[in-house]
């Protein structure tokens, strides 16, 4: 049985918005995206980073302990999307004074990924011009942070960064046609991939480099078909990434410098996605698609036996899971419909914990490496 432990709903806010130098107030009601961070065992109040003016906060990534947050900004204005997105990262004792790393010029980014210690961030983003790469910055923005990969837009994504952020690996996209690149003429706002041409995905390669941009980056994969979703290891000698060379999308999990032969870990009927190895290389999570569309998060050995646990329940969706360094823990989120949870559970699926239950949202949750917190993007009411 869940053990159910209720957290304090977050309070409404309101806000008065001053434009063009004229005062004036318009009142809307509505939901908006906030990142939660909350002690893993559900006990005590969890902390929301607070929202500074019209945005979404998404997809946030944990250190090890805890101790810091980053995450993807998408900011919108008077509830219409404006395309700007950016990467922030700030310590949780100190929620209201964070870091923007995508602060120069027209740089932007999303998907961030944190080391251990909470020094360093990696994420897929651009510079203005018409490539998405992989950025790598000091968490208090003090560097300019180094670009690596180099791809047509829309051709990176990931990233997976080392637990002792020395290695960073993505998924590069091989494309026939072209993309269109549009940017909308208000100041500020970033490029994005316009509908107007097709862009056809023809291969993908999971590719890994120094995080410090030395050297060259090295193609792991070498596959004709499609290897995405890369995960690393805390010292990154290990990689795990979703493949179907093997006819539909299967869980993988090899070295990382590519030598050797690749354990083929997942080995079911349905698509594969979204694997996370534990720090130790020990462990691989995954969210799974079976053939009549049910979502699943499984959790194996990295070495293939025993058969994989599912820890999830019968659910609509489920997001991609998040491991303790050790593979003794596993958090995931479920969408039932009506509303969406958040757990935490061993990876033998006992000791399952409800962390986070809200109307219609309760994603991308993130364990901190040391198995003590996590963090979500939940649902706030607003006002303004």
């Amino acid at each position: 049985m869940d053990k159910v432990l209720k957290l304090p709903a977050i309070a409404a806010c309101a806000s008065i918005v001053a434009a063009g130098g004229c005062s004036w107030t318009l009142w809307e009601e509505g939901w908006t995206s906030v990142v939660c961070v909350g002690n893993a065992d559900g006990t005590g109040t969890a902390l929301t980073i607070p929202r500074v003016g019209e945005s979404d906060d998404l997809r946030p990534a944990l250190s090890a302990t805890g101790a810091t947050v980053a995450w993807w900004r998408h900011w919108t204005q008077q509830g219409e999307d404006i395309l700007h997105d950016e990467v922030y990262v700030v310590a949780t004792a100190a929620p209201a004074s964070p870091v923007e790393l995508t602060s120069r010029g027209h740089a932007w980014g999303w998907f961030p990924a944190i080391s251990d210690d909470g020094a360093v961030v990696a994420w897929v983003g651009g510079d203005g011009d018409e490539s998405c790469d992989v950025f790598i910055g000091a968490a208090d923005g003090t560097t300019v942070p180094a670009r690596i990969g180099g791809g047509p837009a829309a051709g990176t994504s990931g990233p997976t960064l080392s637990g002792d952020g020395t290695r960073v690996a993505w998924t590069h996209y091989t494309s026939t046609g072209t993309a269109a690149l549009e940017r909308a003429a208000a100041p500020g706002t970033r490029w994005v991939v316009a509908e107007a041409d097709t862009l056809t995905s023809v291969a993908d390669d999971v590719w890994i480099a120094n995080a410090d941009g030395s050297g060259s980056p090295l193609n792991v994969t070498h596959n004709a078909g499609r290897d995405q979703d890369p995960s690393l290891s805390r010292d990154g000698t290990r990689i795990a990434w979703v493949s179907d060379r093997d006819g539909n999308l299967e869980v993988y999990v090899g070295n990382a410098d590519g030598s050797g032969t690749p354990v083929h870990v997942s080995n079911d009927p349905g698509d594969d996605g979204e694997p996370r190895l534990s720090g130790d290389g020990t462990t691989v999570a995954w969210r799974a698609k079976d053939a009549d569309g049910t979502r699943r998060i499984y959790v194996a050995s990295a070495q293939g036996t025993p058969a994989p646990v599912e820890v999830s329940h019968n659910a609509e969706e489920v997001s991609r899971p998040s491991l303790s360094a050790d593979g003794a823990l596993v958090a995931w989120a479920e969408d039932h419909g009506d509303r969406a949870t958040v757990y935490v559970a061993r990876t033998d699926g006992s000791d399952r914990v409800a962390i986070a239950t809200s109307a219609g949202q309760g994603t991308w949750p993130s364990l901190s490496a040391d198995g003590t917190k996590v963090a979500w993007t939940g649902l706030q009411w607003f006002r303004r």
